[in-house]
């Protein structure tokens, strides 16, 4: 009789299990915001690519950041209260839910560099680990919690879903980054085309 019980409860407390993934899988997937079409944004400052986002209503969202990413650190843009400043977009277009994961592209040229600078810093940015899956891919984590993965573009993976695009023409040609999402076939509604004056 003891077994039975035991056996009962085991099989309830995995079926609650199942049924909470699936429940929170579904609410991740339609709680994505996606709009029709694609919208390529043409910016001067890092901050207006927040309100781009926040006007086409984005929520929890891949970005594809073919530009820097400052704050793989500690952030000092938050003393005195939540702000967006040009440098904390990113990380504030996520504390806003508007952005889950970050794909933060690599020239293929400057790969080697960016892992040795990387390991160099590694008690610093916390824990790093190749992605076996990946012939360049590194995940950084932040101190947000959400996976920042460093690639290359000719190693970035075809997300399931459309992605949101920030392209800094200080590090990137936009026609090349439009070519290599058009050859990989990843899908976008969003380009953010940063531009400095």
């Amino acid at each position: 009789m003891m077994y039975k019980s035991r056996s009962a409860s085991s099989l309830v407390i995995v079926i609650s299990f199942l049924a909470a993934v699936v429940l929170v899988s579904w609410h991740g997937r339609n709680n994505r915001l996606y709009t029709a079409g694609t919208s390529i944004i043409t910016v001067d400052s890092p901050e207006k690519a927040y309100f781009a986002w926040e006007e086409k209503k984005v929520r929890g969202r891949i970005l594809l950041l073919f530009g820097s990413y400052p704050h793989l650190t500690r952030s000092s843009d938050y003393e005195g209260g939540l702000h967006l400043t040009s440098s904390n977009v990113i990380e504030f277009s996520v504390l806003n839910n508007l952005i889950r994961k970050i794909y933060y592209i690599i020239p293929d040229d400057s790969w080697e560099d960016m892992v040795q600078n990387t390991m160099v810093q590694k008690g610093i940015i916390g824990s790093l680990r190749r992605i076996s899956c990946m012939e360049r891919g590194m995940y950084l984590y932040n101190l947000l919690g959400i996976p920042v993965i460093a690639t290359t573009p000719t190693s970035l993976p075809i997300p399931s879903e459309k992605v949101l695009v920030y392209i800094d023409h200080q590090l990137f040609d936009e026609v090349k980054v439009r070519d290599i999402l058009s050859n990989k076939g990843i899908a976008s509604d969003i380009v953010i085309s940063y531009k400095a004056n």
